[in-house]
């Protein structure tokens, strides 16, 4: 898959934010343990939709935010235009 196509299947913003609220993790918590800086952490939680992305973020911090959370047992989909996330609790949470 190139980058194009990946871009499309991308969490966005609500999904990255909805990660968060599920895990019950603040904003600052979560750019630490992805390794990003808070602001990049922050624009990627404000953009509305996944097409513009990577002409704002870097690819690798997006990459990283999407893996912690991946880490942490949240995926995220993208099914007949709706998107969604899931959790399994299986996965033991870093703190």
């Amino acid at each position: 898959m190139d980058k194009i196509e990946e871009t499309f299947s991308l969490p966005n913003g609500r999904q990255i934010r909805g990660a968060r609220a599920l895990l019950g993790f603040t904003q600052e918590f979560c750019a630490k343990k992805a390794g990003v800086s808070l602001s990049s952490y922050k624009r990627y939680e404000g953009m509305a939709d996944n097409e513009t992305i990577l002409l704002i973020i870097k690819y690798s911090t997006v990459i990283s935010i999407i893996d912690y959370f991946k880490s942490c047992g949240i995926e995220f989909g993208n099914s007949d235009q709706t998107l969604y996330l899931s959790f399994s609790q299986s996965k033991t949470v870093a703190i």
